[in-house]
């Protein structure tokens, strides 16, 4: 036990020369409630690992390794349960992505996978396999603003039919950072997405986001997400804010809480809370 007890203290205490790090883990609890009272509840695990060691000695911690362009590879587990009066669902999320990054050149290179098996039981019993491929090419058109250009390809095959699900995405995306002093920065995004399902679904949305990092340990921020589909009741408006803080060089907290409202005639709302802690070696 007090090995335990030594093990967690030098990881999360050490002093912040020693603050530097090539690992990252992420352990992450997400709740969203709505007015039918139905309610999701989702678990996460991710591990990250940079190819370099991130420094950070200046600016703030939270955006160095895309300050310092370093490359890195991650493995998620998510776990979801979806429950309401008529039905129970479930699933399992695993994803693996890969980010090909250097200072050397502007350009950003990334791949990512999902793989994804979901169960629902109620009055229609079903299983539903998801497999979903990304590939994305950035180019930093300036030192800390990066375009990215990226396609998806999902296809869900469910149990109780013989007709898969499937859809391609493609999105442009624009990140930018500005340093306002050695320890301070802000952080400016846009991504405009459209997605096509082969039934005719099509699904356009824009995601602008910003936040605002006080010095190295904190930052505090905000989202606003549009969905609009061909079909009715589909579109959807998301608000979001968010505050991450560094209790110590090698742990963050993140928290954050959203609201979406479905453009229906119910005025359907759903709140989501998120909460997330993560270790940095």
């Amino acid at each position: 036990m007090a090995v335990v007890i030594f093990i967690v203290y030098f990881i999360l205490f050490t002093s912040a020369a020693r603050a530097d790090y090539q690992n990252q883990l992420l352990i992450s609890y997400e709740e969203t409630k709505t007015r039918e009272d139905s309610a999701t509840e989702i678990t996460s695990m991710n591990f990250s690992h940079y190819f370099k060691n991130v420094e950070t000695s200046t600016g703030p911690w939270l955006l160095a390794p895309f300050i310092q362009r370093i490359s890195s590879i991650s493995f998620a587990i998510k776990d979801f349960e979806y429950t309401d009066n008529e039905s129970y669902i479930d699933g399992r999320i695993r994803t693996l992505a890969v980010d090909i990054s250097s200072k050397e050149s502007p350009f950003v290179f990334g791949f990512i996978s999902n793989r994804a098996e979901q169960h629902t039981m109620g009055q229609n019993s079903y299983r539903a396999d998801i497999d979903n491929n990304g590939l994305s090419v950035g180019y930093y058109t300036e030192q800390y603003t990066l375009v990215t250009l990226g396609y998806t390809a999902s296809k869900t095959v469910f149990s109780d039919t013989p007709y898969p699900l499937q859809s391609k995405a493609r999105y442009i995306s624009l990140t930018h950072v500005l340093l306002l002093t050695a320890d301070s920065a802000l952080s400016l995004s846009a991504q405009y997405q459209q997605e096509k399902f082969k039934s005719a679904t099509n699904i356009k949305s824009t995601n602008l986001a910003a936040n605002y990092f006080v010095n190295p340990q904190l930052g505090i921020g905000g989202a606003f997400l549009i969905q609009k589909s061909n079909i009715d009741n589909n579109n959807s408006t998301t608000i979001e804010i968010n505050a991450s803080y560094f209790i110590s060089p090698k742990f963050q907290i993140q928290i954050s809480h959203a609201q979406l409202k479905l453009d229906n005639a119910y005025g359907t709302e759903s709140k989501t809370t998120h909460i997330s802690g993560l270790v940095y070696f």
